[in-house]
């Protein structure tokens, strides 16, 4: 059935593009501590505020799967 393939390589690909986004999560975190020996507290807080917004997209994107 064309359906189920075109729902089962959406769910794949919202799982893929969360797995993104958690990994630019973590990723942000790394930058941010780098940031703040690098360039101080400012750039490192700007950097910072990255993270909650990949781990909550990639969370509505995981959820959004499971709907």
């Amino acid at each position: 059935n064309p359906l189920l393939v075109f729902e089962y390589r959406s769910m794949i690909m919202l799982t893929k593009i969360a797995n993104v986004c958690y990994g630019f999560g973590f990723g942000s975190i790394a930058l941010s501590a780098y940031a703040y020996t690098t360039a101080g507290v400012d750039q490192a807080t700007y950097v910072g505020l990255w993270v909650p917004s990949f781990f909550l997209v990639g969370f509505f994107l995981e959820t959004k799967k499971d709907r």
